[in-house]
């Protein structure tokens, strides 16, 4: 289903050379979703903080389209990325806007069987009608050891689209959704840890955005499923 009101567009970035390359990203994605487009605001000259920034999000958002502040690696040591802060702390969806790329031509999701993906399959089928992308669907495999990864890729998504699991269920609700809306679209299946798969298919597929749900927030969540989040923002170069 589609959303009924207006997407609202959010673009944050801080003074740096790429801000004008972050707000002309924003309002080309603004103008691909017919959104609208919402600046952050300033005082006086000055920045938002984060912390105006997580309560203009909580307001007025649907998507924050995030430019990253530049970053000497003791300052990402010693704090974390600002990319990460943004994708934890912010009340909405958030789009790290690291080397944007535009036109839309390939889109990647990965997804893990969990309700928690249901919001980044609505973006990327939006995103797709909207730009006439591709889309790529990678399922995940949980963290395993060699054997029983290689156990469980068994006949591969062949066996997984017709699994009465989670991820199962999910991967035909994807599929099915590609044909309706008529999106170019391809599931994949990887072995190996988690982070390894992205990576894979982010150096074959190139990919032009990446679309995945948050980090669950409970630990034990964390533990079964893994992160993803954090260790990609530690070496993708792109959306």
């Amino acid at each position: 289903e589609q959303v009924k009101h207006k997407v609202r567009l959010l673009v944050y970035h801080h003074a740096s050379p790429i801000a004008e390359e972050v707000e002309n990203y924003g309002r080309y994605l603004s103008d691909l979703l017919n959104g609208q487009f919402i600046e952050s605001g300033r005082s006086g000259g000055q920045e938002t903080t984060f912390d105006e920034l997580v309560e203009q999000t909580t307001q007025d958002c649907d998507l924050v389209i995030f430019g990253e502040p530049c970053q000497s690696l003791f300052g990402r040591l010693l704090t974390g990325s600002m990319g990460g802060k943004a994708a934890e702390r912010l009340p909405a969806s958030v789009l790290i806007a690291r080397c944007p790329r535009w036109p839309l031509q390939r889109l990647l999701l990965v997804t893990r069987g969990q309700g928690m993906d249901n919001v980044a399959v609505d973006w990327i089928i939006r995103l797709a009608q909207a730009s006439g992308a591709a889309v790529t669907v990678l399922a995940m495999q949980p963290p395993l050891s060699g054997a029983d990864s290689q156990a469980l890729a068994g006949g591969g998504l062949s066996d997984w689209l017709a699994a009465d699991t989670p991820l199962g269920q999910q991967l035909r609700r994807i599929a099915q959704q590609l044909v309706t809306w008529e999106i170019e679209g391809k599931l994949r299946f990887r072995q190996g840890l988690p982070d390894w798969q992205i990576k894979a298919e982010v150096t074959e597929g190139e990919p032009d955005l990446i679309v995945l749900a948050a980090d669950p927030d409970d630990w034990w969540l964390r533990r079964i499923l893994g992160r993803l989040v954090g260790p990609l923002l530690d070496w993708v170069d792109r959306p």
